[in-house]
């Protein structure tokens, strides 16, 4: 088997391996404290911006207001969180933690603990490898943006970015395994 065979055996596996592990942690973990689902996106967001406006974390999530407030209601009867009028716009309520909410623990995935085995020097010579053959793949699946799901991803992107600010939105679409843009268009 020649060399370039084995490598794209070794990803494939790779892929697998970590889609399993993925697997594994959602059926072990609560719907509250899956970051990815339901209840725990809402709080991990919380944790982030506290103090959103259920418009805006509808858009966020991307899901509808009736299904969000429909969460939002179990959620404070669990008392993770609040619901409050805006200081500003008395017709908008914004939803906050609770102290219970923010001292809720997540059992995610640890991903670092995968990397313990690499020094420092292994772990930027293999983002840089896995960066020159992410562009190497995107080069062959050429992606212009004209299509409607992708105006539509970069409308959703960028006012996710106005309502969490910079800092927030790159943090949470490195949660999401997407790289943040550097620069706003």
């Amino acid at each position: 088997m020649n060399l370039e065979r084995e490598l794209f055996n070794k990803i494939g596996r790779l892929g697998h391996l970590l889609n399993q592990a993925q697997q594994r942690q959602h059926h072990e973990q609560q719907n509250a404290l899956d970051t990815s689902r339901g209840q725990g996106r809402i709080l991990s967001l919380l944790k982030m911006k506290d103090g959103i406006g259920t418009k805006e974390l509808s858009y966020i999530l991307g899901i509808r207001v009736s299904s969000l407030n429909e969460t939002l209601l179990k959620m404070k009867k669990k008392g993770l969180i609040t619901r409050k009028p805006s200081k500003k716009d008395r017709r908008i309520t914004e939803i906050y933690l609770t102290d219970k909410g923010r001292n809720m623990s997540f059992d995610t995935y640890q991903q670092d603990d995968l990397f313990d085995s690499f020094t420092q020097q292994e772990k930027e010579q293999l983002l840089d490898y896995l960066n020159r053959l992410i562009e190497k793949l995107d080069q062959r699946i050429p992606s212009h943006g004209n299509t409607r799901e992708e105006q539509a991803w970069k409308k959703h992107v960028e006012q996710m970015r106005d309502v969490l600010g910079e800092e927030w939105y790159e943090h949470v679409m490195t949660i999401h395994g997407i790289q943040a843009e550097n620069e706003k268009k």
